[in-house]
């Protein structure tokens, strides 16, 4: 609760501020997400919001998605992207919240070994014109997220329910950036969302290539908007400046990354 707490004492002050001076407040949408979906459709969706309402402002917060459900059932954020379930989003949130599907992001691999890296053979022979299955992913070191990470705790049941064991593991870290940025130094086999993937190929000169993961066997993430439930009704309980962010984030969502194609 510490968190919420602080959230609201600075809300507190900061009207007393207002206040103070004789001001109107600036209205604010608090949103949060992932770290890389800031960098991708949902700074898009910031930019546009900001041409269209330059009297408002965004707060946007990239804390772990238990704590985004939370804040959002709280009331510290009014809108947060999350890939739970909605089974998972209930059970944290102890209410029904407003769930809305954006789009599927693809697993996929990544890497760039080196011409001295031992794996670098067995990486090429990984197909590109077919999906890769759990039990080609031997022989190779990979860079995953952080243990207790319900990404990685999903990725290591997927290789263990379709090949029986789970993969070589050279490093854990936190964050889809710093797996690939590792990946491209050729340290590892790095897992990421496609979107995530697409996002880095537009910022990044050096070449990596990528391998596509059998959906049957390691399956696509729902990325999920999600608000507090107007009373009696399956809609948001938004402002206007929330309602039109929302509008946004729902168009970029749909129409831009390649994820969406899957």
């Amino acid at each position: 609760m510490v968190g919420i707490v602080a959230d609201v004492v600075g809300r507190y002050e900061q009207m007393e501020q207002f206040v103070a001076m004789g001001r109107q407040a600036t209205p604010t949408v608090a949103l949060a997400c992932g770290q890389h979906a800031i960098g991708g459709f949902v700074r898009v969706a910031v930019e546009q919001f900001r041409t269209r309402h330059p009297e408002g402002r965004v707060r946007i917060s990239s804390p772990r998605g238990k704590t985004r459900i939370e804040g959002v059932a709280s009331g510290q954020f009014d809108l947060a992207i999350v890939t739970d379930s909605p089974a998972a989003i209930l059970k944290i949130a102890k209410r029904e919240l407003y769930i809305e599907e954006l789009f599927r992001d693809r697993f996929v691999l990544v890497a760039n070994p080196l011409a001295s890296s031992p794996w670098k053979a067995t990486w090429e022979k990984l197909p590109v014109s077919r999906l890769v299955k759990a039990e080609e992913l031997g022989g190779m070191p990979f860079i995953l997220p952080e243990s207790d990470a319900s990404r990685r705790r999903q990725f290591d049941e997927w290789c263990v329910r379709a090949a029986k064991r789970t993969v070589d593991i050279a490093l854990e870290v936190g964050g889809w950036q710093a797996i690939l940025e590792y990946a491209e130094s050729g340290a590892g086999v790095g897992l990421a969302p496609q979107s995530c993937v697409d996002a880095q190929e537009r910022r990044s000169r050096r070449p990596v290539s990528v391998r596509q993961l059998d959906p049957r066997e390691f399956p696509a993430d729902a990325v999920r908007l999600i608000a507090r439930k107007a009373h009696g009704k399956d809609e948001p309980e938004l402002t206007r400046l929330g309602e039109s962010l929302l509008r946004l984030l729902r168009r970029g969502g749909k129409g831009g990354p390649r994820e969406a194609e899957t």
